[in-house]
């Protein structure tokens, strides 16, 4: 009998907790081996060490280095050790503190560090302060506290009790941070106001994802990742220096676990809930030896649809391989393949008009009555029935190769990847239906070395190469939903991007550090293809009625009308009173762009535990194409950000307290939205336009005012405007800025405020355990989150507005002392609010969709853990 791939994991899980805890698993991790962790130390120049521990806020400790022998002295006063000092071999590679324990009076304490501290719901059970999150968002590993940047991380606890399988599920757990859905497994992304809706390949996004270490080009490629992850960190503003590429609003880090020397573990998790919501995921960690080890990892996310039409389903696996080989004391190799299949029917859409709390799916009966009642202007008769032909059947894949080699100049890391995807789907969230026939790949290396600390000198020098290519063989086709019009384009575009960045951090005292970064980045980009437009029009325009048009047939096999060779456009008279027209643009585009972008610095410590910091960095997004009967071309985009932050430890490690104040300056953003060209073609416009102000503060607050009780507080105020916002229009948009009268019409949405920019936005989480009596807790998780009246959509029109609303979650675990097995019940959503997360008006038409969030989901989760 075979087995399906999620009962397969249940069952390899299962033996695998045998094995790993017999006497064999034992005798495979001989004394001696490496114990990986992920700590926060810190060695000054006086000889003192300190660091991070599950059992005190700090150890510290005299050391001395002979060799590769680190010695420590225990000087942490009452909380000492008994007697004598430890002593280890030790290594940095990469993200981990590596130590060989060769002697430790302290009984095994140090090597307690074996967990990486990240956000979450889990204070310890005895003492009452905050854990330790430690980040390497800086390419270095350090406390999160310790980090002068505007950083929001998210623990693996976090993403799971939040059912996050996708970006649009961040939205509620990172404020400043909106993403939406679009069809194809795209998403739109936005970070305090900076981004852009990148419906399709000739657009670029502005906020970067990384997946272990590697960039991600494109946002279709970005789903299928959030399983068997140690955390996620979201990097508010330019990221210019580090990470440089489309980094103009910010990074997602998505960071997955890596397999672990000398461990059998493994962990199964399944949840089932309302919409027949599965969620299963589970991981294997297998040692290979002393030096080696093979981490399985994978996870299978489906529910039914939320909209009436079938829509907003979901029905996904995802699979993950990674390998770890430590060659020798110096060198490690790390290994990761993993794949993504997306099927299901795909991101739905409503017609605003009947309000979105009936989620009437666009090819549903309902919408159909709605648009038989509406007129499409070039056809002179009222809209038919829109055909029920969305899927998605998406394929992504990607492998990656890093080697960590600590040398005597200092750690050399290169991370060289390959990534690949093809898409096959019909999508309707956007205002046309879209049909999408792609094949992608890119390719990356990066390589950079972190010298080993000087007196007072950190250096971080690198280089960075990325090629993609993307062929679309069978077409694109963009269609209104009236049917009367169709563009098909057969792109084939790509590009080089080379990068050399460095930054170096002066300690000018013991509590005073100054740091200056700089990245000189080039760009070649080219577009071959072909665009056509067909449209059927009732002539003449608008007054006259030609009730027994015919739409186009959903299928086209052949051209409505022959354009001739050596001519761009043609027409024909049909029988039913109509003439159709189609237009070809032959494209043959390339361009090249390049810019220096920097990073200064200031940090002080004002106390042990505060950290006041200052920066100023910017970043840039290179322009590209789109294919249009009018400007082709669009320019890069930049945007300049000064931040003041202040981030405190207070009352033994019981409180943490963090402000940060921003101001951003956003020039020549690069807009995208559904237009109409000169010729009547629909098509995805990207102009630039003018220049936005974005401030504001943003303020956190952590409290453990008991053992085993844990509030958190984040909140952010915004002020998003543009200073200037203007663009010329072929044809007359549907807007809701200043218009001019007369073509080419003149948009002018000065001084409006932006899009997907909340001025308020509230996270706020509560979470209790209670100890039981037979040796096991139960646990109460409340979070909530809060966002005022928000625009959802470019067009700057009232239907556009989501109203200020409340999301409330919650969650009751039981689970055992030693955390190995736990169920909960949960609510997402609890009071069942609609939220429009994304907006767009019809082409040809005046009236408005919506792309909505999840409805409320009640389920049940359990947790295995061997």
């Amino acid at each position: 009998m075979l087995l399906s791939p999620s009962r397969s994991l249940v069952v390899g899980l299962a033996i695998l907790c045998l094995v790993g805890t017999s006497p064999l698993a034992a005798q495979g991790t001989p004394a001696g081996t490496y114990h990986t962790r992920t700590v926060t130390l810190e060695l000054t120049a006086t000889g003192q060490a300190r660091f991070s521990n599950s059992l005190a806020p700090l150890i510290v400790a005299s050391y001395s280095v002979v060799g590769d022998s680190i010695t420590f002295r225990d000087e942490s006063g009452p909380a000492a050790c008994p007697s004598g000092t430890g002593r280890y071999l030790w290594r940095l590679v990469a993200e981990s503190l590596q130590f060989r324990l060769l002697s430790d009076p302290c009984e095994g304490r140090r090597t307690a560090l074996a967990t990486a501290w990240t956000r979450g719901p889990r204070p310890g059970p005895t003492v009452a302060e905050l854990s330790r999150v430690v980040v390497t968002a800086q390419r270095q590993v350090e406390d999160v506290q310790r980090a002068p940047v505007s950083i929001t991380v998210l623990s693996a606890d976090v993403l799971r009790d939040a059912g996050v399988t996708r970006p649009q599920d961040l939205t509620y757990l990172t404020p400043g941070m909106q993403v939406g859905g679009l069809e194809g497994g795209n998403a739109m992304v936005y970070l305090r106001g900076v981004g852009n809706f990148a419906g399709n390949s000739l657009q670029d996004p502005t906020v970067t994802f990384n997946f272990d270490g590697v960039y991600i080009a494109r946002q279709t490629s970005t789903s299928g990742l959030y399983y068997d992850l140690e955390r996620i960190e979201v990097l508010k503003g330019p990221q210019g220096t580090l990470y440089g590429r489309n980094a103009t609003g910010g990074a997602v880090n998505i960071v997955p676990r890596r397999p672990v020397l000398g461990e059998y573990t493994g962990e199964m998790a399944a949840e089932y809930g309302e919409n027949n919501t599965l969620r299963m995921d589970g991981s294997l960690n297998v040692p290979l030896g002393d030096r080696a080890a093979v981490r399985v990892a994978g996870q299978r996310a489906r529910h039914d649809a939320y909209m009436s039409d079938g829509t907003d389903d979901q029905n996904d696996w995802a699979g993950r391989v990674s390998g770890r080989f430590d060659v020798n004391e110096a060198l490690a190799l790390h290994v990761v393949t993993d794949y993504y299949d997306q099927a299901g029917l795909g991101v739905g859409a409503t017609p605003l008009a009947l309000g979105v709390d009936n989620r009437f799916g666009v090819s549903g009966p309902e919408s159909g009555a709605y648009y038989g009642t509406q007129n499409v202007l070039i056809a002179g008769r009222t809209w038919p029935q829109l055909p029920g032909e969305q899927r998605a059947n998406n394929h992504h894949w990607g492998v990656s190769g890093t080697m960590d080699w600590h040398t005597a100049l200092g750690g050399l890391t290169v991370v060289s990847a390959s990534r690949g995807s093809h898409r096959d789907g019909i999508g309707s969230s956007s205002g046309n239906l879209v049909t999408v026939a792609e094949h992608s790949r890119q390719n990356s290396v990066e390589a950079r070395l972190a010298s080993t600390p000087l007196a007072r000198l950190e250096t971080l020098v690198g280089a960075f190469y990325f090629d993609e290519e993307i062929r679309t063989p069978d077409g694109e086709f963009f269609r209104p939903w009236n049917l009367f019009n169709f563009s098909q384009q057969r792109p084939q575009l790509g590009v080089t991007s080379n990068a050399v960045f460095g930054r170096a951090t002066w300690h000018v005292t013991d509590r005073f550090r100054t740091t200056l970064g700089a990245r000189y980045t080039h760009e070649s980009k080219y577009l071959d293809g072909t665009f056509e437009s067909y449209q059927k029009v009732c002539l003449p325009l608008p007054a006259t009625k030609c009730p027994t048009a015919q739409q186009f047939p959903f299928v086209i096999q052949t051209p409505p009308v022959v354009i001739p060779a050596g001519r761009d456009s043609a027409s024909q008279l049909n029988a039913d009173g109509t003439t159709t027209q189609g237009f070809r643009i032959v494209s043959h585009e390339t361009a090249q762009f390049s810019r220096t972008t920097w990073r200064a610095a200031l940090e002080y410590d004002v106390a042990a535990h505060a950290l006041l910091y200052a920066s100023y960095e910017t970043g840039f997004k290179s322009g590209g194409f789109f294919f249009s009967n009018d400007a082709e071309v669009y320019q890069p985009e930049y945007v300049g950000a000064f931040t003041l932050g202040l981030k405190s430890r207070l009352f033994e490690d019981r409180v943490q307290a963090n402000v940060e104040l921003f101001d951003w300056g956003y020039k020549d953003q690069q807009v995208s939205k559904i237009s109409i060209d000169s010729h009547g073609a629909s098509n995805l416009r990207t102009e630039n336009v003018g220049r936005a102000t974005i401030r504001g503060v943003e303020a956190t607050l952590e409290y453990a005012p008991l053992a085993n009780t844990h509030l958190s507080a984040d909140v952010q105020y915004l002020d998003a405007v543009y200073d200037s916002y203007s663009f010329r229009s072929p044809t007359k948009p549907p807007s809701g800025c200043q218009v001019s009268s007369a073509p080419p019409f003149l948009v002018d949405c000065s001084g409006r405020h932006a899009p997907y920019s909340p001025t308020w936005t509230h996270n706020l989480e509560a979470v209790q355990l209670l100890p039981l009596q037979r040796r096991g807790s139960l646990t109460a998780q409340a979070r909530a989150h809060h966002q005022s009246e928000t625009l959802v959509g470019q067009d700057f029109r009232a239907e556009q507005l989501q109203q200020g609303y409340w999301i409330v979650d919650g969650s009751l675990t039981l689970a055992t002392e030693n955390k190995r097995h736990s169920i909960a019940v949960f609510g997402q959503n609890l009071t069942d609010q609609t939220v429009m997360s994304n907006t767009f008006f019809i082409p040809f038409g005046a009236f408005p969709v919506g792309v909505l969030r999840p409805p409320r989901t009640l389920g049940v989760r359990v947790l295995e853990r061997c």
